[in-house]
């Protein structure tokens, strides 16, 4: 839960009174260090944390952060609202509604975010413009790590939010794809999507989620 094993106090105290186990639960859901797990979990289910995505340098509003500062705070951005909802006891749907964000001073010099930079730290703000209300699938960072190249036509994204979001992950179906299409060929792609018999049994509901992404 905390990502440490428990101390050696916590361990005599439940080997004398099995009922202390709830009460150090308790406390353990409210530290700091089940909040970083809780980052750490999502941040390997979405795959955050990596050097797979093109970094970026610290020109114009960035100019005067590091690197390092620069990609703790964008790469944190939607790891630090899972953490708030959890750790706030919000429900667990906010992570896909919540009309909210976190984000710290390298987030909100990017997109003109609303920031106390007096203040300082995470803080509670909200999306500047007008992308829809929706958590993670609002999340900027999310979707500068889960690009989608020119003739992907965010299928890729979708297959993110069905495997990830949605416990539909088309990448562990098994299917065998025939031979003979030339996947180079944006066209000869589109035509077997809607014709060859393995490839429409995932594109029939792969495209059209990845259809609400545009």
């Amino acid at each position: 839960m905390r990502g440490v094993r428990p101390s050696i106090a916590e361990l005599e105290a439940v080997r004398d009174d099995p009922a202390a186990l709830e009460g150090l639960v308790d406390g353990w859901l409210a530290s700091d260090d089940f909040g970083a797990t809780v980052r750490d979990m999502w941040a390997e289910i979405l795959l955050l944390r990596d050097d797979t995505f093109n970094q970026l340098p610290a020109l114009g509003a960035l100019r005067d952060a590091n690197l390092e500062q620069i990609f703790r705070g964008t790469s944190e951005e939607p790891l630090q609202l899972i953490e708030y909802i959890v750790m706030n006891d919000r429900p667990f749907t906010d992570v896909l509604t919540a009309d909210y964000m976190l984000t710290d001073d390298i987030t909100a010099r990017i997109y003109g975010v609303p920031y106390d930079f007096d203040v300082g730290g995470w803080q509670m703000s909200a999306w500047p413009d007008d992308r829809p209300k929706a958590g993670l699938l609002a999340s900027a960072q999310v979707w500068r790590r889960w690009e989608s190249n020119g003739s992907n036509f965010n299928r890729g994204r979708a297959a993110m939010i069905a495997g990830r979001l949605l416990c539909e992950p088309f990448e562990t179906r098994d299917i065998s794809v025939p031979g003979g299409i030339i996947i180079a060929s944006e066209e000869a792609v589109a035509h077997a999507v809607q014709t060859v018999g393995p490839c429409v049994s995932c594109h029939q509901s792969l495209d059209p989620l990845a259809g609400y992404l545009w």
